[in-house]
């Protein structure tokens, strides 16, 4: 399978860096992406209807919150799974960035921001 150059997604709260997905690697069944959390933001409320979300800490420290659930504070080094339909989101409270492996469970995975829900 080719190789691709990571495509990065700019927004308010950082970036996500995407590695594979069915985007650069059409056909493949998982995406791959690096988010990158400012120091300070939450990512949007939203949710995954097709899709699994597996959050790795790589550096840093985040909040987990999902609808329905206590916050899960997650430091690097921790994993955490987001069931499909879930609606969800990550807070950084540190002035540091924080870097956060995301695999999802499908290549052309969908996303439902619910920001202003």
């Amino acid at each position: 399978m080719p190789t691709a150059i990571p495509r990065i997604e700019e927004q308010s709260w950082g970036h996500m860096e995407w590695l594979a997905d069915h985007a650069s690697h059409p056909g493949v069944r998982a995406s791959l992406a690096k988010m990158v959390l400012n120091g300070k933001e939450a990512s949007p409320r939203h949710r995954h209807d097709t899709c699994a979300e597996i959050l790795h800490v790589l550096t840093g420290a985040v909040t987990l919150h999902v609808d329905g659930e206590d916050p899960k504070p997650l430091v690097a080094g921790a994993t955490a799974v987001v069931p499909p339909y879930k609606s969800h989101w990550l807070s950084n409270a540190s002035a540091a960035q924080a870097d956060v492996m995301i695999a999802y469970s499908s290549g052309n995975r969908d996303y439902v921001d619910l920001s202003a829900a």
